[in-house]
């Protein structure tokens, strides 16, 4: 059974571990012009909280490509601020990533080999290790992009645009040079 979470925090503390046996929704239905705060609405963290940043704790994805899907009811100018965070390490599979929402990856120490697929919406990556060290996967690069969001970032991950979509991948570089 998948599991969702509207409005939520779940915390691992910080050397727990949350480990997901099916696919995860997480719908932000927070309507707010804020940027800087409505991703941490809807957030897996160690010890962090709607207004604590850590990079403590860890996802465990089962072994498995877990389908998690970043959605939102809000409508208007401050749908695209309903987003979702994960700031723990993620471990032990692969996310593919649906719905149209963004969805950032903060933690360095992600370690995931199962890959990151690209099906729709926004993978905000703010470090080059919390990509896992798996392929990226452009699966419908006309409904999907992947944000790099911090200056001089490196990602190690091979990169591969499959069908379905543009002809083309869209990579959106928001720090300072890369």
């Amino acid at each position: 059974t998948a599991n969702t979470l509207s409005g939520a925090s779940i915390t691992t503390g910080a050397t727990g571990s949350l480990v997901l046996g099916s696919d995860l929704t997480l719908a932000n239905n927070f309507s707010s012009t804020s940027v800087s705060t409505t991703p941490r609405r809807v957030l897996i963290s160690g010890t962090g909280s709607a207004t604590f940043s850590t990079a403590n704790g860890t996802l465990d994805l089962g072994g498995a490509a877990r389908n998690i899907a970043v959605t939102t009811t809000v409508v208007g100018a401050n749908a695209a601020n309903a987003n979702a965070l994960i700031e723990t390490a993620i471990v032990n599979g692969g996310i593919n990533k649906s719905g149209p929402q963004t969805l950032y990856l903060t933690n360095p120490a992600s370690t995931f080999a199962g890959g990151l697929n690209l099906a729709e919406g926004i993978v905000d990556v703010s470090t080059g290790g919390a990509a896992g060290t798996g392929t990226i996967t452009f699966n419908n690069t006309a409904a999907s992009a992947l944000r790099l969001s911090a200056d001089d970032m490196t990602l190690a991950n091979p990169v591969v645009i499959s069908a379905g979509g543009a002809a083309e991948a869209k990579i959106i570089f928001s720090g300072g040079s890369v």
